[in-house]
């Protein structure tokens, strides 16, 4: 309970999705959460329907079960867990060793979409993690310097929600030697930046 109260996108991401649903660009997400969680994240979010596809870590017990979340969008209602509310056009999952910084979840999607890199654009709050592999097989690389900043009561609320310990935390947020494209401040920048009509954003 504490997660779903605590959990809230930042500020303009729905407007700005919106914006770029709008402009016919598909909208990709990966992440190495659990395909699951990461369901139930973009559920939680609001953010279902603005997304057509997702690529997540398939989890470490995989179960029959557990298959039908590579099947489309799972909703989620008490326990129960069935499909699908607004189905996506590829949901599919990962091994533990394809997880970021590996190539292999953009390289994937790319190929699953007959994409050109040259027309990917890639945003992240992690240069490390999120960009660097991005930029490396020539996609566009976005920062999210919004991501970054967390006060002690944006920690408290993280440390509660997340595995992570704060020096976890910490490092992830500051340790980079990559260089991005562009760094934004807030979501709705994009809007400035991505030229209309591109297929895809990550």
């Amino acid at each position: 309970m504490v997660k779903r109260k605590r959990l809230a996108p930042y500020p303009h991401v729905r407007e700005t999705l919106q914006w770029v649903q709008r402009q016919g660009i598909q909208i990709i997400g990966v992440t190495n959460s659990p395909v699951w969680t990461a369901q139930q994240r973009i559920y939680d979010l609001g953010i279902d329907g603005l997304i057509n596809g997702l690529l997540a870590w398939k989890g470490p017990n995989i179960t029959e079960d557990s298959k039908l979340y590579s099947s489309g969008y799972i909703s989620f209602s008490s326990t129960i867990r069935k499909k699908s509310r607004v189905p996506l056009e590829l949901v599919e999952t990962m091994e533990s060793d394809q997880r970021k910084p590996s190539i292999y979840a953009y390289q994937h999607v790319i190929d699953q979409f007959n994409l050109e890199p040259s027309n990917c654009w890639v945003i992240g709050d992690s240069l490390e993690k999120d960009l660097k592999p991005a930029g490396s097989i020539g996609m566009h690389t976005i920062y999210a310097r919004y991501g970054k900043y967390c006060d002690q009561k944006d920690m408290d609320t993280l440390l509660k929600i997340t595995h992570w310990s704060a020096p976890q935390i910490t490092r992830h947020y500051t340790q980079a030697t990559f260089e991005p494209e562009y760094t934004v401040d807030s979501f709705a920048e994009l809007e400035n930046i991505l030229p209309l009509h591109q297929p895809t954003l990550f």
